[in-house]
This record gives structure tokens, sequence and C-alpha cells, in this order.
């Protein structure tokens, strides 16, 4: 990437210096922003229309859509229509995580595959650009800087909310349209390359898991000692164990519950963290994505 001949300073203390030709301009002012989504109904009624809406938990980090997670809600014909998004939408987070886990302010841009297949839920807030590429947009709403600004604006609350009227206030860098289109070139081959590269890479680590998990599946079930001598088990999953080794129902080694299955309308955006299915990872537990029920839960 080669420099541009002359720079000045973008008069915003949070982003240092833009080329000089570049303009910026407030984001609410760059296209249409609609501060909150809808539900809808758990149930169809006459005169109601079936429409997929995604919260917090449906869009990751990456900016990914989780279509197959998403609650089917029922909406009027006009609710469907406005909240309904279309290809170049920016769907942003406004209210979730924790003041050690902050995901407010994780944004979605929505594709042409993407286009008519979803509305935008409660705790959401759209963006739909017309003085902006959409693209370059969201690519600078997803951008470490932007990130760091929201981290700044949310630090002085426990559960982070998303400061709309600060956020759509801030000063967007806008290129000239030519450079615009350049840049969304760029970044696109630039990304794909490293997902191609992030793919490689996770096809090993899962091998590298299977050979980790091999390992533990052999010490927890044979032992360490190569010389010990075994005895049959006389269970046909399991095989033969070391010899000294005894067996119990794994009911009398320790206290356990069944968990309670919540309903998706329950989930709130503070309150009491709830440990899902999605936390559950191998040999540890991941809170990028969390979820609250009310306090009364408890």
């Amino acid at each position: 990437m080669k420099a541009y001949p002359n720079y000045r300073h973008s008069g915003v203390e949070w982003m240092e210096s833009l080329p000089e030709q570049w303009i910026t301009k407030s984001l609410k002012y760059l296209g249409r922003i609609d501060n909150s989504g809808v539900w809808g109904a758990d149930e169809y009624a006459q005169g109601l229309f079936e429409l997929p809406v995604p919260t917090t938990a449906q869009l990751t980090i990456q900016g990914v859509w989780k279509e197959t997670e998403m609650s089917v809600r029922w909406v009027t014909e006009s609710e469907k229509s406005y909240y309904i998004c279309r290809t170049g939408d920016i769907i942003v987070v406004k209210a979730s995580g924790s003041a050690t886990n902050i995901i407010t302010g994780k944004s979605g841009y929505i594709s042409e595959e993407e286009n008519g297949k979803f509305g935008f839920g409660n705790f959401l807030l759209r963006v739909r650009p017309v003085k902006l590429e959409p693209k370059l947009l969201y690519y600078f709403l997803s951008c470490q800087l932007t990130k760091q600004r929201i981290e700044l604006m949310v630090s002085s609350t426990t559960y982070p909310n998303l400061k709309v009227e600060e956020y759509i206030n801030a000063q967007i860098p806008i290129p000239q349209p030519n450079e615009q289109t350049e840049i969304i070139s760029f970044l696109d081959e630039k990304t794909k390359q490293i997902d191609t590269l992030i793919e490689k890479k996770q096809k090993m680590i899962e091998l590298l898991k299977e050979e980790r998990q091999a390992v533990i599946n052999e010490a927890v079930t044979k032992g360490i000692n190569p010389k010990a001598k075994m005895k049959d088990s006389e269970i046909e999953w399991l095989g033969e164990i070391p010899e000294h080794w005894e067996l119990k129902k794994f009911k009398y080694l320790g206290k356990i519950r069944n968990g309670y299955a919540f309903g998706s309308n329950e989930f709130t955006n503070e309150g009491i963290r709830v440990l899902k299915i999605s936390n559950i990872q191998t040999l540890n537990i991941d809170w990028s994505d969390e979820s609250f029920l009310p306090k009364e839960y408890y």
C-alpha cells in the first residue's frame, strides 16, 4: 500500500491523520438509522407473517450470521416490510456483554445471499447507508479503531450499553468515490486470503485436537504405565483396564443436576449470566457469547 502524497489532521481525537482529499461526516448523516428492531409474537395469529429475527447471540464477533439459530417470530405485514434486512444493511449490537467481555458494538453486514431472509430484533441497531459504500462503512464500524472507541464509551457501566447518540454522531472518514470501491476490493481480497489461511490452519488444529484426545483417552482408560498388568473391565466399550483399578457408576461420584430449558424470549441483555451449550468447549468454557436472564431467575 503506497502512502498518499499529503495528509491532514482528522480533527477527531481518536482518529489521528487522514489523506488530504478525504472528508469526514457524522454517521447519522450517511444514511437511515433505525434505533431498535422488532420482536413480534410467539405464535401465529390471523394477519401475521413469519419472520426469522436474530438477537445478539446469532451474530458472531467476526460478523457472521447464524441463520439456523434465529427465532421465528410473527409480525404484521408493515413490520415485516420495515424491519426486514436488505443487502448493504449494517446491524450493530446496542446492548450485550459485561464489563470484562464487551461485545457491544459488534456488527454484521447483510450480503446479497442474506437479502430479505431475516429481520433484526431488540438490542440491535440498523444502519442503511446511502452516502457511502455500505461495505466500506461496515469495514470501518467493525475495525479495531471503532472497537476501542466503543470500549471507552461504555467502560463506566457494569453492563455496557451503546450510547447511541454518541455513536451516530461519531465522524466517519469518507474517501473519494473511486477510492471507496478500490479499498473495498482490496479488503475483500485480503480478508479472503487470510480466511483461506485460517481455514488451513484450522484443519491442522483439528488434527492436533484429535491427537490430544487420543492421548487423553489412552491415559484415562489404560493408565500411563505400559507395563501395568491388565484385566477385563467387562464393559464392551471400555475393554481392558489396569488390574489395580476399580469401577464405579458415574452417579456415585458426585452430585448431578439437569439444566433448565429457558425460552429464547426470556433472555435479557443483563442480569444473571447463563451457561449454554455454545459456551462449552473442549477442556474449557468460552464466554465470548454471553446470555443473561432476569435476576429473579437465580
